[in-house]
């Protein structure tokens, strides 16, 4: 089994640290956009989405016009650590790169239903937050994605 194969079978079976330390013993130099792409999905599904932002951020020339890149740094505004600062601009950035990976190929489901979160989110946080909090518990949790 080669170590792209390896990485999905860990990604399959949620063992997302194991891809973390196997991606991150490979020098930084030799790791080309694939791999970075899927150290930050697996610095996501950690929980890890500020490290992640910043791994996806390192390879943003190479994926802007890539709809996995979208979706991965869009899912990384989506659940990082709102403060009351940046939780309107995170939730316009996730909106944008999720848009921008449906328009780039992205057929997934779950990714028009985290845009109508942000739409949801960015339309009634200021007027009730409480309703904000009870759709997401309702419809929505963190969950291992692409």
């Amino acid at each position: 089994m080669d170590l792209k194969e390896q990485l999905q079978k860990w990604h399959n079976d949620n063992e997302h640290r194991k891809i973390i330390e196997a991606i991150e013993a490979i020098p930084r130099i030799e790791r080309d956009f694939e791999l970075t792409s899927l150290l930050g999905r697996a610095l996501n599904n950690d929980g890890q989405h500020n490290d992640a932002l910043a791994v996806l951020r390192s390879v943003e020339a190479e994926g802007r016009d890539d709809f996995l890149w979208n979706f991965r740094i869009g899912y990384s505004y989506f659940y990082r650590p709102h403060s009351v600062k940046n939780v309107v601009s995170d939730y316009e950035t996730a909106h944008y790169h999720f848009t921008e990976a449906l328009r780039l190929g992205d057929t997934d489901e779950d990714t028009l239903e985290l845009i109508r979160y942000c739409e949801f989110v960015l339309q009634n946080l200021s007027a009730n937050p409480e309703t904000v909090y009870e759709y997401a518990d309702e419809r929505l949790s963190t969950r291992c994605l692409k």
